[in-house]
């Protein structure tokens, strides 16, 4: 695996980042648990930039293509308005109970 980003910078960022609820550990868990490819969840760092993206566009609703087991969904939902609305396509049925199961 080749590191773009120094360690240093990844270190900084993880520990200046909003800290994650318990839901996105079992998440984490479950994923790195029965997955393939764990690495396709977006995770802590990336959620918060989606959320800072949502909130700066005032955004109600969120079209999600690639949902894998729902991290990201769970962390844009928290972030929009009463009545705001994310929808979300998956296109493994696997990976749609995942996150089904966190929803």
């Amino acid at each position: 695996m080749i590191d773009i980003i120094p360690k240093e910078i990844i270190n900084y960022c993880e520990n200046h980042s909003s800290p994650e609820s318990g839901i996105y550990h079992k998440i984490i868990q479950l994923t790195y648990k029965i997955e393939k490819i764990p690495q396709m969840l977006s995770g802590n760092m990336v959620g918060n930039v989606l959320q800072l993206l949502l909130k700066l566009m005032n955004a109600r609703n969120v079209l999600e293509l690639g949902t894998f087991t729902g991290y990201s969904a769970l962390k844009m939902a928290e972030v929009l308005p009463d009545g705001g609305m994310i929808h979300t396509c998956e296109l493994m049925d696997k990976h749609i109970k995942t996150a089904q199961h966190f929803f």
